[in-house]
C-alpha cells in the first residue's frame, strides 16, 4: 500500500468538505489524538475524521478516497474498547465515523426483527422497543449500552441471555464496496421480495460472511432478529468453592444445554472477574505489589463465598413447564455446586433486562482513583486488552484452556480475569481480560508481551480467538498458504488500491509474496 501524498490528502479533504460540509471533516489535532488512543499502546497516526450522514455520502466519500489513494477506516459508535477502540491497524488512515447514520429503518413486532444503520446503539433500540410497548428484546453487550448494534454484530460479538450469538441473528446487509458501489445480500437485492428480512440465505452464493470481521466493504444497513420475552422466566445463580469442581460442572452444564433444560446462555465468572465488578485493586493492602497475592485472594474469596460463579435463566412457554425445568436443574446441579439460588419467577431478570453499562467500571480495576461518573477508558488511561477464545464444551477442554491462561498471566503479574459464555451445546467462549493502568511505567509493554505470549501458547494448544484485538491482527498465524492466497485475491479484486481498512482481519502478514 503506497503512502498518499500530501497533495492527494489535501485534495481529498477539500472534496470531502464539499460533500459533507466543513464541520464534518475534522483535522484538529485534539480530535485526531483522541481517535489514535486506545486502552493499550498504539503508534498509528490518523490524518482526518470524516462524518457522512447517509449511504450516498458514504459512497461519495469512498470514491474520493479511491481516486486519491487515501486509506479509510470505518467505525460505528467507536466503543470497541479492549480490542482497539477507534485506532486503525495502519498509519495515515482517515477515520470514517458512521455515528450520524443513526436511523431505525424498519421494525416488525410479529416477525421480531429490526433494521438499523450503523450509528444506532443498543440503548436507542431498547428505548424504541419500550416506546412501542414491545414484547421483544435485544441482548446488550457487557460494556456499554452506547455501543453500535451493527458494529458489535459485524465483530461477531456475544451476549448473555437469550440468543447470545448475535451474528446468527443477522440478515440482509447493505454494503458499500471499496469502489463506491453498493450491494445488498441475501434476498434484499430483490426489490419486491417479501421474505428478505426473515431469512438469512438468498439464492446463489451467500455473501454475508465476507463482510463480517473483514475489510471488504462498509455495512450501512442490516436486519437483526429480536428475541420475544418468554412467558415464564426465572433467573438462577450458582457457585463452587473449589476450582477442581469446574471440570465436572462444565460437563454437567453441557448436558443441560444439550437437552434444552437451559435455553439461555450460561455465564461463568472466576473470583477475579467478580472482584473487578465489586471493587478496585487493594493497593494499600498489597503494599503496591501486583498481582493479587494468594492471601488477599483467599480473603476476598471468603467474602464472595466461592471461586467460580455462574448464572443463567429458565425460560418456558408457561409456568408448569418452567417448574418442571427448575426441578430438573435442582436434581442435576445439587451435587455439583455449593450454592444454587433461584429468583422469583418473572421477577426482574439481569439476563433479559436492559443494559446498564455497570460492567464498564471493572476496567478501572488497577486504577488508583475511582471510576468517574462518565466513564471513558481511552481518555482515563485504563489498560485493557481482551483475548476472546473458543473451546469445545467439555470440562477437559475448558480446564486445559484455563491452565494456559493462568500460568501465562501469573508470569507477567496480571490477575487471570476470566469469563466464560456457554452459547450452544457444542462450544464455549472464553474471554480473558488483561487489565492494567496505562499511567504506570512499563505496564503497556508488559500487557502486550503477556497478550502475545498467551495468544501463541493458546494457539499451540488448539485454542483460537473468535475475534481479534488490534495486536492480534498482525501476530495470529493460520499456517495456511492457500487461505492467505485466497484472501489476497479477494482483497485485490474488490479493493485493488487497498484503501479500505488495510490490515484489518486480512492476515496480510501471511500473504504469499
Amino acid at each position: 500500500m503506497a503512502i498518499p501524498s500530501h497533495h492527494d490528502l489535501e485534495e481529498a479533504i477539500k472534496a470531502w468538505g464539499a460533500l459533507l460540509g466543513l464541520e464534518n471533516v475534522i483535522t484538529e489535532e485534539e480530535a485526531l489524538t483522541s481517535v489514535q488512543t486506545a486502552t493499550f499502546a498504539t503508534t498509528q497516526k490518523v490524518t482526518t475524521i470524516i462524518k457522512p450522514a447517509n449511504r450516498q455520502e458514504v459512497q461519495d466519500c469512498v470514491r474520493v478516497a479511491a481516486r486519491r489513494g487515501i486509506p479509510i477506516y470505518p467505525i460505528s459508535a467507536g466503543k470497541n474498547w479492549g480490542y482497539g477502540s477507534r485506532v486503525p491497524p495502519t498509519d495515515n488512515c482517515a477515520i470514517m465515523a458512521l455515528d450520524r447514520l443513526n436511523r431505525i429503518l424498519d421494525f416488525d413486532e410479529r416477525l421480531a426483527y429490526i433494521t438499523v444503520e450503523p450509528g444506532v446503539t443498543f440503548d436507542q433500540v431498547e428505548r424504541f422497543l419500550k416506546e412501542k410497548g414491545s414484547r421483544l428484546m435485544v441482548n446488550s453487550p457487557g460494556s456499554t449500552p452506547d455501543a453500535s448494534l451493527i458494529g458489535n454484530s459485524l465483530e461477531r460479538g456475544i451476549a448473555g441471555g437469550i440468543e447470545g450469538d448475535r451474528w446468527s441473528q443477522v440478515c440482509g446487509l447493505e454494503v458499500v464496496l471499496p469502489d463506491g458501489g453498493c450491494i445488498q445480500t441475501g434476498l434484499e437485492r430483490f426489490a419486491k421480495c417479501r421474505a428478505s428480512k426473515v431469512i438469512r440465505w438468498g439464492v446463489g452464493p451467500s455473501l454475508d460472511g465476507l463482510f463480517s470481521q473483514s475489510n471488504l466493504g462498509i455495512v450501512t444497513k442490516l436486519t437483526l432478529w429480536l428475541s420475544p420475552l418468554p412467558a415464564f422466566f426465572q433467573y438462577f445463580s450458582f457457585s463452587i468453592k473449589d476450582a477442581r469442581q469446574l471440570r465436572t460442572l462444565i460437563d454437567k452444564l453441557q448436558a443441560l444445554k444439550r437437552d434444552c433444560v437451559i435455553d439461555t446462555t450460561i455465564g461463568l465468572y472466576n473470583d477475579y472477574k467478580i472482584l473487578t465488578y465489586l471493587r478496585q485493586y487493594p493497593w494499600d493492602e498489597a503494599d503496591g505489589r501486583t498481582s493479587l497475592s494468594d492471601r488477599l485472594l483467599r480473603k476476598a474469596t471468603e467474602l464472595l463465598g466461592g471461586v467460580w460463579f455462574g448464572e443463567a435463566a429458565i425460560t418456558a412457554p408457561d409456568q408448569r413447564i418452567g417448574e418442571v425445568k427448575r426441578d430438573l436443574l435442582r436434581q442435576a446441579l445439587s451435587e455439583n455446586v455449593d450454592g444454587l439460588e433461584f429468583k422469583l419467577p418473572n421477577a426482574e431478570n439481569p439476563l433479559i433486562g436492559h443494559c446498564t453499562g455497570t460492567g464498564l467500571a471493572s476496567v478501572y480495576w488497577r486504577k488508583k482513583s475511582p471510576p468517574p461518573r462518565q466513564m471513558d477508558p481511552d481518555r482515563d488511561g485504563c489498560g485493557l486488552i481482551w483475548l476472546p477464545l473458543v473451546a469445545p464444551f467439555t470440562g477437559q477442554a475448558v480446564t486445559d484452556c484455563m491452565t494456559v491462561i493462568q500460568e501465562t498471566m501469573a508470569n507477567f503479574a496480571f490477575e487471570p480475569i476470566i469469563g466464560v459464555q456457554c452459547l450452544t451445546p457444542r462450544a464455549v467462549h472464553v474471554v480473558v481480560s488483561i487489565i492494567f493502568d496505562r499511567q504506570q511505567q512499563g505496564q503497556d509493554e508488559a500487557a502486550l508481551a503477556c497478550h502475545d505470549t498467551m495468544l501463541r501458547r493458546l494457539a499451540q494448544n488448539g485454542f483460537i480467538p473468535y475475534r481479534l484485538s488490534l495486536p492480534a491482527m498482525s501476530t495470529l498465524n493460520t499456517s495456511s498458504e492457500d487461505y492467505g492466497r485466497l484472501l489476497k485475491t479477494i482483497k485485490g479484486a474488490l479493493d485493488p488500491a487497498h484503501i479500505l481498512a488495510p490490515g484489518r482481519y486480512d492476515f496480510r502478514h501471511e500473504w504469499p509474496k
